[in-house]
């Protein structure tokens, strides 16, 4: 991906997750949105501290992903090491992609150099290693399909190098 077009897609997704509504929830006591019987379940691992916020951003359309306006849902909570779980009801059974970042000076926007890359904590549904400028992935390779019931993800934080 041209390094113009993959920091178009970081700052449109940290637009989408400046504009996005912030849900109203508490670790444990449900999940964001109206129930429709497909649950995604997000346990975001190696998380460090507990310093900010921490963000998921959810797709379900390839065209849309990583792009303005594109996400689903945004969904932000109080960072807890050494992890936590995010939990919203999807609009139904079909695939879907998660990012997420921990948002550590609580601004509502995803930090990165051009140069050097991501300076938040970062990660996406199944953990693709060694992410740069230059080498973003694409909906199907972090996408994961869910089913009717629960359905969990388990993302690892990455580290600012």
């Amino acid at each position: 991906m041209p390094l113009a077009r993959f920091r178009r897609a970081l700052a449109a997704a940290a637009v989408v997750a400046l504009l996005a509504p912030v849900a109203a929830h508490a670790q444990g006591a449900g999940c964001d949105g109206q129930p429709t019987g497909v649950k995604i379940v997000v346990k975001v691992e190696n998380v460090r501290d507990s310093q900010g916020l921490m963000a998921a951003t959810f797709y379900n359309d390839a065209s849309k992903f990583l792009k303005k306006g594109g996400s689903i849902r945004v969904m932000r909570e109080p960072s807890r090491a050494p992890g936590q779980s995010l939990c919203f009801w999807a609009p139904g059974p079909g695939d879907y992609a998660v990012v997420v970042y921990q948002d550590r000076d609580s601004n509502h926007k995803f930090a990165f150099n051009l140069f050097t890359g991501p300076k938040e904590p970062w990660g996406l549904t199944h953990n693709p290693p060694n992410m740069s400028l230059l080498h973003w992935p694409t909906f199907d390779q972090v996408k994961f399909t869910a089913h009717p019931g629960e359905n969990v993800v388990t993302i690892s934080l990455n580290y600012p190098k």
